[in-house]
């Protein structure tokens, strides 16, 4: 049960990722939501994220099933 709460942290990771890159505007505060560059950023950021996320689940899943 433990080893899967590792697996839905990192899924959450990855959907919030996913949310900063899809609506930037949603993610920003609000008075920086007119300002390109921030969201820019601040989608930048949301793709790192949900990949950094991806990785560190492959990473898991291949230590927890090769073990």
């Amino acid at each position: 049960m433990y080893e899967m709460v590792k697996f839905i942290l990192v899924g959450a990771v990855a959907v919030m990722g996913l949310f900063m890159a899809v609506c930037p505007q949603k993610a920003v505060k609000a008075e920086e939501k007119e300002n390109e560059k921030s969201l820019a950023s601040m989608r930048k950021k949301g793709i790192m994220l949900a990949v950094l996320a991806v990785v560190c689940g492959v990473v898991f899943a291949i230590s927890q099933f090769m073990i």
